[in-house]
């Protein structure tokens, strides 16, 4: 692997290695050009070009805190125009690098401590005032009393990491915080149905132990997973497809809930497959009980609508049957009536006529034949239709008399004389029964019209 290409972390290793054999080369102090001399200069050569094309800051400062060595990457880093303008212009680390003042001596101070102590995070400051995140890999080097010479290190700028975490972090909790909200149950499961993550609304009622737990135990206390195999979060899993179902599950309570789930994928792999399926529930256990009501109230009003149906239908046969009976005893009277009119008629006929006639041919005084016309104009009347057609046109006994004798063919003197009323009386009972006739505005006569209602 080409030295620009080295990672951060085998690159500080590697750094701190070769500055370690520098140092320990060194203090052998060699008289001539000896195989150690060769090779301290070959590490030396080895450090400074590593440390030349470092893509992280790399100093070192002495124990007061005077910069004494920087890379190209650090004078960027802090603001400065090369290496050699930080080490002309730093000249205590702790006040102008150091965003607090009293961090560099916390630092040393710590590292003196505890020695694996390596790393810190640290609010840093550039030549121009602006600031920076950066994380230190620091150690010391001491002398051989244990007094500190030098401090070395690498600086990393992690601003843009840090503001990566923080915009994750904020969007997690922003997530969490929406998650939480959500009135339904809500929770993750992996390809082996464990439960590796649970909103408050499901570990309230199920309890916070379900995390871990498989879904069938938490939630149907079955210890194989439900039927029929397989559920919707393994289609979801199988296929990546959204799958919804109605189910009853048992809370911690031992409350028996009904629920409508929907499966979707969470999470997917570098393969697209998924590796989480979330399932929301929503408690539909009001609605079912609104719904069985409902469907219980709509069959009591469909057998009572049933019930007073077959009740109406009883009582309209009933009434069919006594209108069938009404007809046959209406046709019956008709009948009855019609036989009793045609024995009426032939009695008057044969037995009430004939007598009339005698008398007319006996001896009678003036005033008794007027009287005996009119017995017999009134037993013509009765047995014929003329009487029975006269009623239906509401006329009086006196129009009725009247119109009997019209019919006749006697003149008003004559009708007048007969009743003994006098003519002009004649005149008017005359006129209503025109009217009554419809004849009022019409030239037609009243005998005729009147023969023609037999």
């Amino acid at each position: 692997m080409q030295d620009h290409t080295k990672t951060k972390q085998k690159l500080i290793e590697e750094l701190v290695s070769l500055r370690r054999k520098v140092e320990e080369l060194g203090r052998s102090k060699p008289s001539e050009s000896t195989p150690a001399e060769q090779l301290i200069q070959a590490n030396e050569a080895k450090y400074q070009r590593l440390f030349e094309i470092a893509t992280i800051g790399i100093f070192q400062s002495s124990a007061e805190g005077k910069v004494i060595t920087a890379n190209p990457v650090f004078a960027r880093m802090f603001g400065y125009e090369s290496p050699a303008d930080v080490i002309a212009s730093i000249e205590d680390v702790a006040t102008e690098i150091y965003e607090d003042h009293q961090r560099r001596s916390e630092i040393v101070h710590m590292i003196l401590e505890s020695p694996t102590l390596r790393n810190f995070e640290n609010i840093y400051r550039r030549k121009d005032g602006s600031t920076f995140i950066g994380n230190l890999h620091i150690w010391p080097v001491q002398n051989a009393d244990g007094s500190l010479l030098t401090i070395e290190g690498f600086v990393e700028d992690i601003t843009e990491r840090k503001r990566a975490e923080k915009a994750l972090w904020e969007s997690e909790s922003k997530l969490k915080a929406m998650l939480q909200s959500i009135p339904d149950h809500m929770t993750m499961m992996d390809e082996e149905l464990n439960i590796v993550w649970a909103n408050k609304i499901a570990t309230q009622m199920f309890g916070d132990g379900i995390i871990g737990r498989k879904c069938y135990e938490s939630y149907h206390n079955r210890k194989e997973p439900c039927e029929p195999y397989p559920c919707l979060v393994l289609k979801t899993f199988n296929d990546g497809g959204v799958y919804e179902h109605n189910t009853d599950v048992v809370d911690k309570e031992g409350n028996t809930i009904h629920f409508h789930c929907t499966a979707n994928v969470a999470l997917r792999g570098k393969d697209d497959k998924p590796v989480t399926v979330l399932e929301i529930s929503r408690d539909i256990t009001a609605r079912k009980r609104v719904e069985e009501d409902l469907e219980r109230h709509q069959k009591y009003l469909e057998d009572m609508i049933k019930e007073r149906t077959e009740e109406l239908e009883g009582k309209n046969v009933t009434l069919q049957e006594l209108n069938t009976t009404l007809k046959v005893l209406l046709k019956q009277r008709e009948g009855d009536q019609k036989d009793m009119e045609e024995r009426f008629v032939m009695n008057v006929r044969n037995l009430v006529l004939p007598y009339v006639e005698q008398m007319k041919k006996g001896n009678l005084n003036v005033g008794q034949r007027p009287y005996l016309d009119i017995i017999e104009t009134h037993l013509h009347a009765i047995a014929t239709p003329l009487l029975k057609n006269m009623r239906q046109f509401n006329f009086t006994p006196k129009e009725i008399k009247v119109a009997a004798l019209v019919r006749q063919g006697r003149s008003t003197k004559e009708i007048a004389e007969i009743l003994g009323i006098a003519t002009a009386s004649i005149d008017i009972h005359r006129k209503n029964v025109r009217k009554k006739l419809g004849l009022s505005n019409r030239r037609a006569n009243l005998q005729s019209h009147l023969e023609s209602l037999e």
